[in-house]
């Protein structure tokens, strides 16, 4: 039973996290309008991408796998058209366009092209807006039913169920029509949440797994995922590593059945295409958060970038492991540390994939609630830093660049910078600038 003290600190940490975020938003919201009213320019009027490419992840990107031209998606809100002029514009390639100046559908993952081509056969059957806005509907359903079970009171259910309906990522997410990126983020936070409650380490696995095989980038989320089980721990290792393989190998098997040009040669090459594309040529960094985004946002591409930007993710991931281990951080700095590390090392991490975050403020309410207790300085800067990261903050821009893409970094980086120091007892509770978080709590 948790006590009165300890429900009001949950119920603190969730009213705060609500409360900045929704300040964030009007924020950036009030802004654009201004901007709008002002004609500034396209940038400054939305904090989401360019309206013009308004579900352009799902619509133009399945649409151009084989079948794809005979699909016509539904004139709502001008969508037909819309989704036409973006394909002719901009169109993902498909064979003809490896090694070419565009870029091309084969940089989805095996399990991600299954998925494309299953929308796109079900899209000859259901109206293409109705199999959008359904799939839509029940990756939303599916993020309350995570938030229900995050959260340990119904307050705290209701509050993480908003935050990450009404946070920037989600919102991205939905204007991009991104729905792989959603799934892996739900993914993952169903792995994660089973981990922080000790349940279904087998279930947890596979989640994980079948993220990876959408998101490979999501593999520092094993290591909590190995930590935070006290028992079936290994074999939940063990599940993770055999189901990724059979994943991956049974969705390259019926991807290719299903489209005969999709193999693991066309695979590699589409790779290389998109790193060609997005990382070199830079086409990855607008909206989004990594380091070497950030890097690029001043200097470019540089040879060796890549590599270098990747080193303090590894670092902080490797701090993570050794201060959990020696017991000086919780299982919800665990996962803090772990997300930054994620967006920090991952070369192109678009915004919609910091939706993996609600989840750091709803673990630091369970944790103290478990203990209680009330969050200290260090859960008080992660779940600030969580909270400023599922907002927008897209106000100043260079060379149609928002700032937002050095900011978010730098508050990953700090804020985990802060949290390892604390910690690891580098620093002091009572340190100069303590007193800003003993304001912040008590606001």
């Amino acid at each position: 039973m948790v006590g009165t003290g300890a429900q009001a600190a949950q119920e603190g940490m969730a009213g705060f996290a609500v409360k900045l975020l929704l300040k964030l938003m009007a924020a950036n919201l009030a802004f654009n309008i201004f901007a709008r009213l002002l004609g500034c320019e396209p940038a400054f009027t939305s904090f989401l991408f360019d309206p013009a490419g308004l579900f352009d992840d799902y619509y133009k990107f399945i649409l151009s796998f084989p079948g794809g031209a005979g699909v016509v998606p539904s004139d709502l809100f001008g969508l037909h058209d819309r989704i036409a002029a973006a394909i002719a514009t901009t169109p993902y390639h498909g064979v003809d366009g490896l090694g070419g100046a565009g870029i091309t559908h084969f940089l989805a993952p095996p399990l991600t092209a299954v998925i494309c081509l299953a929308n796109l056969a079900a899209m000859h059957i259901v109206d293409p807006a109705a199999l959008f806005v359904g799939i839509i509907a029940l990756m939303l359903v599916c993020w309350c039913s995570i938030a229900a079970r995050l959260g340990t009171t119904r307050y705290e259910s209701i509050a993480w169920a908003a935050i990450g309906l009404a946070s920037y990522p989600m919102l991205m997410m939905l204007s991009r029509g991104n729905i792989y990126a959603g799934l892996a983020a739900l993914l993952i936070c169903q792995s994660m949440s089973l981990a922080l409650r000790g349940k279904a380490p087998v279930v947890a696995a596979i989640c994980l797994a079948v993220a990876l095989n959408i998101r490979p980038n999501a593999a520092p989320f094993a290591v909590p995922l190995l930590l935070l089980f006290q028992t079936g721990r290994w074999r939940a290792l063990a599940v993770l590593a055999v189901a990724t393989a059979l994943i991956f190998a049974l969705s390259l098997a019926v991807a290719h059945a299903l489209y005969p040009d999709y193999t693991i040669g066309t695979f590699l090459r589409g790779l290389h295409n998109y790193r060609t594309r997005y990382i070199v040529d830079n086409w990855g960094l607008a909206y989004g958060s990594s380091l070497m985004g950030a890097v690029q946002f001043f200097a470019g591409y540089r040879p060796g970038v890549e590599a270098a930007a990747a080193v303090p993710a590894a670092l902080v991931m490797l701090a993570a492991v050794v201060l959990f281990l020696r017991r000086r951080i919780s299982a919800a700095l665990l996962l803090f540390l772990t997300c930054s590390a994620y967006c920090l090392g991952s070369s192109v991490i678009a915004d919609y994939h910091l939706l993996v975050f609600v989840l750091v403020p709803a673990a630091v309410a369970r944790q103290t609630a478990l203990e209680g207790r009330r969050p200290d300085t260090a859960e008080w800067i992660a779940c600030a830093a969580a909270c400023l990261l599922l907002g927008p903050k897209n106000y100043l821009f260079l060379h149609g660049f928002s700032w937002q893409v050095v900011l978010n970094p730098a508050i990953m980086l700090g804020a985990s910078l802060a949290v390892i120091a604390l910690r690891a007892g580098w620093i002091s509770a009572s340190a100069p600038g303590a007193g800003y978080w003993r304001a912040a709590r008590a606001a």
